[in-house]
């Protein structure tokens, strides 16, 4: 076929690229003016900024350089409908078309964030995206399904962190087209099928990452739906750590990434093992516990079979009886020996009450105390005369007239008082002298006081 084209007419791609870039070149000279939506941005590290502008039908790159971000006021956020002042750039190593930015215009809200921002209130409203109704995550599963394309690598990823940290018994890949227009009715189709399977605990919608408009298919509010009405809770890890999808929100859990994803829903092995050991030895206590408290109950229930036993109450009976009986005997025989002991008090005290005994013992003991008053009145009429004569002579030896007829006087002053020391008067003081017969009045002359 070849020998047929005229050699000439053979164009390479470097000549193919530079051909482009004259006629982009000369068709777009000057700057102009671009509307559409930020469909995508992201700042590098450089400075630069890479946008993404799309309309309906399409999308183009765009890029604001280090030295034009400066001069922006603000940079509009994704989902803004913007104009941008630009100059077409066609790069002929890859052969692709951009735009250099030279300003920004922000004039609204785009379309495709819209559309986002208005499912996303409307499920807000149904009560959908509320943490309260997400599903709780078996903590052991045992049996994980992978909504994703068989063609990538994403479920590999996944099995490997599964494999390593889990080993989960049964996990099944359910194929699905991860973007385009039958992104959204693939999965549904799976979520329907996965409802009646039991083999199966978690679901996971993994896809790798893409632009936003490879994700509009997890936009889908019917997608959304069929999440929420998942009898079995759902892992969504879709497209970058920065994108976030309608289904992220709607779903039990949203991972950033699908190794994420694997991480979230199996334990660590290594950690569980550890539980494993500390649960033997718990529950390795806890039964010797158990069992310690069981015997001493049965212990304590041999002891009350023991002691309720026809043959201990027997026994118990028969021991009462006879202590009963003991006691019978012995209260009859203090009863007895009471009577006779009583009836011995009442003879004697019958006998003592007798009238001619009573009579007969108190006239002898009349002619006791008569015998004995008549030795009295002797011996107190002894005593008497004894004491009459004793007082007698101490009455004559202390008479004051006795001492007077001894030849001995007694002296008074002028006021009747007797003088016993010569202190007790002065010269020329009258005094009077008693004899045993008679008065003497003097005249003091002299006194010695010594």
């Amino acid at each position: 076929m070849s020998s047929h084209i005229p050699q000439e007419e053979i164009l390479t791609i470097s000549e193919l690229s530079s051909l482009i870039y004259r006629q982009i070149d000369k068709q777009y000279p000057e700057l102009i003016y671009v509307s559409g939506e930020l469909f995508e941005m992201n700042k590098a590290q450089s400075g630069h900024v890479y946008i993404t502008l799309k309309d309906k039908n399409s999308s183009i790159n765009c890029t604001l350089w280090k030295s034009k971000v400066s001069v922006q006021n603000k940079i509009p956020d994704i989902g803004s409908e913007i104009i941008i002042k630009c100059k077409v750039n066609f790069y002929p190593p890859r052969s692709s078309i951009s735009l250099d930015i030279y300003d920004i215009y922000d004039i609204g809200s785009g379309n495709f964030h819209k559309i986002f921002e208005d499912t996303k209130n409307k499920l807000i409203a149904r009560g959908l995206l509320d943490n309260k109704v997400k599903k709780v995550f078996p903590r052991y599963p045992t049996g994980i399904a992978i909504i994703t394309s068989l063609s990538g690598s994403v479920y590999k990823d996944i099995l490997k962190i599964i494999s390593r940290r889990f080993p989960v018994r049964n996990i099944g890949i359910f194929n699905c087209a991860v973007q385009g227009n039958k992104c959204a009715d693939t999965i549904i189709k799976q979520l329907k099928l996965l409802d009646k399977l039991d083999d199966y605990e978690i679901i996971i919608i993994a896809r790798g990452g893409g632009s936003l408009d490879d994700l509009i298919g997890y936009n889908n509010e019917k997608l959304a739906n069929e999440i929420f009405n998942s009898k079995k809770p759902v892992v969504t890890a879709i497209g970058h750590e920065t994108d976030t999808t309608i289904c992220d929100l709607v779903s039990d859990f949203r991972a950033a990434t699908p190794s994420e994803a694997a991480e979230f829903i199996t334990p660590n092995i290594v950690e569980v093992k550890e539980e494993i050991e500390n649960t033997k030895v718990y529950l390795k206590k806890d039964f010797k516990s158990k069992v310690d408290k069981f015997r001493n109950i049965l212990i304590h229930v041999n002891q009350d079979i023991e002691i309720n036993s026809p043959k201990n109450k027997l026994k118990e009976l028969s021991q009462k009886i006879y202590f009963h009986k003991k006691n019978y005997v012995n209260n009859i025989t203090n009863i007895k020996t009471n009577y006779n002991a009583n009836l011995k008090e009442l003879f004697y005290i019958l006998k003592n009450n007798n009238p001619y005994e009573k009579i007969k013992r108190t006239l002898e003991l009349v002619e006791n105390k008569r015998f004995i008053l008549e030795q009295s009145k002797e011996k107190i009429m002894e005593s008497v005369s004894q004491e009459l004569v004793f007082l007698t002579n101490t009455a004559k030896s202390v008479n004051p007239e006795n001492v007077l007829e001894r030849g001995y006087s007694l002296t008074y002053d002028s006021n009747g008082n007797v003088i016993t020391k010569s202190s007790s008067v002065k010269k020329d003081d009258i005094i009077t002298s008693r004899l045993s017969k008679g008065l003497i009045k003097s005249k003091v002359l002299l006194k010695n006081d010594k």
